[in-house]
């Protein structure tokens, strides 16, 4: 089956068909491009909601126009390109809108949002790309070569003249990144007014809700917040929430941060609860605890390349602790 946008936005408001979905999933699982492509219409359509309530505008017009503009500057932008960017443009094919679907009524904001994306991806300097893992982690090289391994449900962009401006965006998520040095072209990362700024390094950045924390694995980084400036040396972290006025560097005291890249959990007298935490994030289960006194038990141990099943039973016979399995959920309690 061939996926087109009409499909995409079908998936996307449940109302594509059991083949649909399923040809859809297999699509995404293929290519990260395709993944990118799905998340950027999710995207799109989730801010075109935010404003159909206001619009009064002629939405079929609106759609007609906006198809000729942008294929008019998609061809002037081929004519002006080089190869590389001639073959990057030609995926940008605005392709009509099915008027049966019910979405019609908020077309001509969508089209004003996809405009913009368009034109900032295709045609001004200074644009972003956007890479979005779903539910597989992705890892994608960067034109500098530097390697960003993307934790799943995560989303960032980084600037389309990667090798004059080494910037990205991590608009929510979690990454870890193996940056190239090169020190006349700093390398610097964006998440909710925290900037991290390095050369060449090894660290990882998470974001969620109003929290960043930022845990550097080699090198220095350097982490600010507003007027705030804080150096990171291998070993240390610093952790960002809402309403933060300080930045205050800790040591880092477990590996569990990066289990989602190297497949390794290394716990060092670490307590239950942040062991579960990770083990939710990457299996998508929810292991949970009976008392909040079983989730502060401490384990010191390395889990490497093994079931969720194993490490559970691993834990509980290193405990002493049994575990009760649901749909989905594991509970985790004193043996009686």
């Amino acid at each position: 089956m061939r996926i087109t946008d009409d499909i995409l936005i079908k998936f996307l408001l449940n109302e594509s068909s059991a083949e649909e979905s399923t040809a859809v999933r297999q699509w995404m699982d293929e290519d990260s491009s395709n993944r990118e492509h799905y998340a950027q219409i999710e995207h799109i359509w989730t801010s075109s909601k935010k404003l159909a309530k206001t619009s009064e505008v002629d939405e079929e017009k609106a759609w007609m126009k906006f198809q000729q503009r942008v294929s008019s500057g998609i061809k002037s932008n081929q004519s002006e390109a080089g190869p590389q960017e001639v073959q990057q443009t030609r995926g940008a094919v605005v392709r009509p809108l099915n008027p049966g679907f019910r979405w019609i009524r908020i077309a001509a904001v969508f089209v004003l949002i996809v405009g913009a994306v368009l034109i900032n991806k295709y045609m001004l300097p200074g644009s972003y790309t956007e890479v979005t893992a779903l539910q597989q982690v992705l890892i994608q090289t960067l034109p500098d070569g530097s390697e960003i391994t993307l934790n799943k449900n995560s989303n960032l962009s980084y600037a389309s003249n990667f090798k004059k401006d080494r910037s990205i965006r991590l608009e929510k998520g979690e990454a870890f990144f193996k940056v190239t040095p090169d020190k006349k072209h700093p390398f610097i990362i964006e998440a909710h007014g925290v900037s991290v700024e390095v050369v060449g390094t090894s660290f990882n950045v998470k974001h969620l809700n109003d929290t960043t924390e930022v845990i550097v694995e080699t090198g220095i980084v350097k982490v600010s917040l507003e007027k705030e400036k804080v150096e990171l040396k291998r070993g240390e972290k610093v952790l960002i929430t809402a309403g933060t006025s300080k930045l205050l560097k800790q040591q880092n005291t477990d590996q569990l941060y990066n289990f989602y890249q190297s497949k390794i959990l290394i716990a060092a007298n670490t307590p239950l609860v942040k062991i579960a935490e990770a083990l939710n994030k990457t299996y998508d289960t929810n292991v949970t605890f009976k008392n909040a006194a079983v989730g502060q038990l401490t384990l010191t141990t390395t889990f490497k390349d093994q079931s969720l099943d194993q490490i559970v039973d691993i834990i509980c016979e290193t405990l002493n602790l049994t575990a009760e399995h649901k749909p989905n959920q594991i509970i985790l309690s004193d043996k009686p």
